[in-house]
């Protein structure tokens, strides 16, 4: 598997895993000492900028009550999220006024028939 994949599918697991953390309601501080890691190993994992391995992934999977597969689903379909922006990239410039990767802001309202 080459790296740009395989940093595809760390980050894929990282944002999982933030997502279910997130509904559970647990700061990163506290799954880390749930899991008995220090807090940046835990940010590292959920960034996708470190490898996971199987029994760590398994580790999460208990912890945050979910089956292992939940971690991997929806790997192979496009983010809602990235589709979504990546057209806006169509959008005339006059109304995309910025994107600042959390913020979108438009000079003149949008409609859409």
């Amino acid at each position: 598997m080459d790296r740009k994949r395989a940093d595809a599918i760390n980050t894929h697991i990282g944002r999982r895993i933030c997502l279910r953390r997130s509904l559970l309601g647990l700061s990163q501080i506290c799954l880390a000492k749930k899991l008995g890691k220090k807090t940046a190993q835990v940010r590292r994992i959920e960034e996708g900028a470190k490898d996971i391995k199987m029994p760590e992934l398994h580790q999460y999977a208990e912890v945050l009550d979910v089956p292992v597969d939940y971690f991997f689903k929806g790997l192979d379909r496009p983010d809602p999220l990235e589709v979504a922006l990546n057209g806006l990239s169509d959008m005339p410039q006059a109304v995309f006024e910025r994107w600042d990767g959390h913020v979108l802001e438009f000079s003149d309202p949008v409609v859409y028939h």
